[in-house]
Formats: C-alpha cells, sequence, structure tokens
C-alpha cells in the first residue's frame, strides 16, 4: 500500500496530562454503534477524544460517521480504509475486491468535497507526549501492519516516539506491554489497567463498529495520563437496526452478520 503524505504530525498542544482521553476506533460505516459510544462517552468525564481511524469500509454510513468524527475528535489518524477510498477516488486502484469496492464507493458517495479534504490531510501517527496514537503499528506505518503476535507488538513498541501508544486496526482489544526484554499481551477486563512506569506500552483500543473478538458490543478505550490507568469500556446498541442499514445498499449480507456476532 502507498505511503501517505503526512507520515508522523508533531503535536504543539496535547492534551493536559490530568485528563481523560478517550479511544475510538474502526467504526467501518457503523453509525449506531459510534452514537452508542459518543453518548456513553459524555458519562465517563472525557477531556478529549481521539480517533484511530478507519471510519469508512464494510459499513452502510460512512459519511454520517466521518461528520461526526470531524464534530467530536481532537486528532485523527488515517486508516488504511481510507486510505484505499482516496485511491479508489484518484484512479490510483480501480478495483480492490468485492470484499472492499462496494463500501468504498458508497464512502465516496456520501461523503463532501470538504470530507475529503480534510481526510486526504490526516497523518498516519501523532505524537501527543505523554502518548502516541496510530492506526496500526508505528513500525512502518505506511504499511499497516497488524499487531498480532508478540513480535509486531516489540517492533511497534521500538519505533513508538512515546511510552504508550495506542492503536486500532485489528479490532481486538489488547495491551501489550514491555517491560525489561520481555514482551507479553494481555487480554483487557473491565475494571482499569494500571500501567507501570518503568514499562512501555502498545495498546489496542478494540473496534466501535466491528469488534472482532466474540463481543458484539461497541469498544473504545479510556487513558486516565494522572492516574497512569487504561479502563476498556464495551457499549451496547441496537444492532437489530443497525442491520437494517444494509438493506438496499449492496453491501455484503457477510458484513451485516458479523456486527451481531462479533467476529
Amino acid at each position: 500500500m502507498s505511503a501517505h503524505k503526512t507520515p508522523l504530525t508533531q503535536n504543539e498542544d496535547p492534551p493536559e496530562v490530568s485528563c481523560r482521553i478517550a479511544f475510538i476506533s474502526d467504526i467501518h460505516g457503523n453509525l449506531d454503534a459510534l452514537e452508542a459510544v459518543l453518548e456513553d462517552l459524555e458519562e465517563q468525564n472525557i477531556s478529549s477524544v481521539l480517533c484511530l481511524g478507519d471510519i469508512v469500509g464494510y459499513g452502510p454510513e460512512p459519511g454520517a460517521c466521518v461528520r461526526r468524527i470531524r464534530e467530536h475528535c481532537d486528532y485523527t489518524v488515517l486508516g488504511n480504509h481510507e486510505l484505499m477510498m482516496l485511491m479508489l477516488h484518484s484512479g490510483m486502484a480501480a478495483d480492490l475486491g468485492p470484499e472492499l469496492t462496494p463500501a468504498l464507493r458508497r464512502a465516496l458517495h456520501q461523503l463532501t468535497a470538504k470530507d475529503r479534504e480534510w481526510i486526504s490531510a490526516l497523518p498516519l501517527g501523532v505524537n501527543l507526549e505523554e502518548f502516541a496514537i496510530v492506526h496500526s503499528s508505528f513500525f512502518e506505518p505506511p504499511i499497516y501492519h497488524y499487531i498480532m503476535e508478540t513480535e509486531d507488538a516489540e517492533a511497534c513498541i521500538r519505533d513508538q516516539p512515546a511510552p504508550v501508544s495506542f492503536h486500532g486496526h485489528t479490532h481486538v482489544p489488547m495491551i501489550w506491554e514491555k517491560n525489561g526484554k520481555a514482551v507479553y499481551g494481555v487480554e483487557p477486563g473491565n475494571l482499569p489497567t494500571k500501567l507501570n512506569p518503568n514499562a512501555r506500552y502498545c495498546i489496542n483500543v478494540g473496534s466501535v463498529g466491528q469488534p472482532r473478538d466474540g463481543d458484539s458490543r461497541a469498544a473504545y478505550c479510556i487513558f486516565d495520563p494522572l492516574e497512569k490507568t487504561v479502563t476498556h469500556r464495551r457499549v451496547i446498541y441496537d444492532i437489530a437496526w443497525a442491520q437494517t442499514r444494509f438493506e438496499g445498499t449492496g453491501l455484503r449480507n457477510f458484513d451485516r452478520q458479523r456486527i451481531a456476532l462479533g467476529d
């Protein structure tokens, strides 16, 4: 996949370290899941919301989702589905296959010129000093590597510009920790996870719109820099209604079904 022109942004005005920060990722055109998460955020004493990409793709309401993200998120990075959409729009890719092309073309149809301009200017990653954000991995960000194994996490942690990084891409919540030479992953529970100040972390925040960890509830993550805790949250939404939005769109029934399965 081609490199994006804005590889990494050094933020000049990072969020205050005393404030709780929320991370959302992989919305994939699922407006109902996104709305449920945004409603849940209102009750969590959040100062800043960051989006880790893949707003479009798979789902039926990419245009509305992009505009919600533009309204609510302080920082957003470029997901691989946004990049593929831009490639289609520019003619760099005529067809990306039946799994991807219909949803990406639907996104192009729903997005305004200002939406596309906003997306085209998104960076691959942002360094916010206390932490950093990326869609996939800080190891070769333009390639969009998946962090699935210990070696993947180790590469990201090695190259990330801050002690803690947050990512999405796999749709599976996970906390990867490097303490000394050892790197290991822990599946997060419902309670806050205390971070070791002497360790380095890359943390998968899960997916809002298409979870793949066997739990169909929308997922997102909260970081408290003052308390040094990470909390992964799950939010119930009306999946049956979300599935009706696929009707008559020409999108895959597989993607309609999988949001109910969490797979």
